[in-house]
């Protein structure tokens, strides 16, 4: 199939600014139209249709990453990916800290367990190069593939890479230091954990989705108003809790991803912008 328009995909990975691109980023760059993250499967819309501007779907995708890749492009041949990685300690700390606010209530070495492999998270998951290849080998072109760390150490040529993948240029209407989300400390995560941990959230699934999605919403919004509350309490009610017991376990999980991360650092610097 010939496009007369092209049509990128990000992604992600989740918890690697997504939401800043999405809020920020991607609304505002120029000759692309941007398709947020609730109209990510409207994609299929556009095959056959006679399209004459480039066009930018994001959502960020982990398990399954693979299988929407394949689905993507029995309906687009020629899309392009956008892919953004954080190096694997950094990462799942960051996973860990949104389970938390998502209800979690286990220690950080039952949801990622490093030595045993008996955690939510799997060893095998956080392999970044094997998703990486998986793009590659399906699509036409190299995937653009971006770093967390580049982002915080450079921005300027983080957006330029982005607007040289999509052909397009950043609006000066982008907030380009904006905190989306301002992520909790972690007296509020100790404290939540704990509170997670005696008043554990079970699913409803009724017959009404409303219900359904009011039930979420109401624990939703408890869980923001106790960590709200939680930064006045003294810190000594707390003080003998932390969130990670042994710190020392992301030196492991580096150790153990570094080669990994080596080929992720290497195809972002390598890779020629077409």
């Amino acid at each position: 199939m010939n496009q007369e328009f092209k049509i990128y995909f990000h992604l992600g990975l989740p918890k690697v600014a997504s939401t800043f691109l999405q809020k920020e980023i991607f609304p505002n760059l120029i000759n692309i139209q941007f398709h947020s993250k609730p109209k990510f499967c409207e994609y299929k819309r556009l095959k056959g249709l006679d399209l004459q501007e480039n066009h930018l779907f994001s959502s960020e995708k982990f398990r399954g990453l693979e299988e929407v890749v394949e689905e993507i492009i029995k309906y687009f041949p020629e899309a392009k990916f956008i892919f953004l990685v954080r190096r694997q300690d950094q990462w799942i700390l960051s996973k860990y800290k949104y389970y938390i606010r998502k209800h979690g209530w286990k220690g950080f070495e039952d949801f990622f367990d490093i030595e045993n492999n008996n955690g939510i998270w799997r060893r095998e998951e956080l392999f970044f190069s094997n998703k990486i290849k998986h793009i590659e080998k399906l699509s036409n072109s190299k995937p653009l593939v971006l770093t967390h760390d580049l982002l915080e150490s450079n921005p300027d040529l983080f957006f330029q890479r982005i607007t040289q993948y999509t052909g397009s240029t950043l609006s000066a209407k982008a907030r380009k230091n904006r905190i989306v989300k301002k992520s909790f400390s972690e007296k509020q995560l100790v404290f939540l954990r704990f509170f997670n941990r005696i008043y554990r959230y079970k699913v409803v699934k009724t017959h009404y989705r409303f219900l359904n999605i009011l039930h979420y919403r109401y624990r939703q919004h408890l869980l923001h108003v106790l960590a709200f509350l939680c930064q006045f309490l003294p810190s000594f009610l707390i003080a003998k809790s932390s969130l990670i017991d042994d710190m020392s376990i992301f030196n492991k999980i580096r150790s153990y991803y570094k080669k990994d991360w080596k080929y992720c650092i290497e195809y972002s610097k390598l890779m020629k912008l077409e």
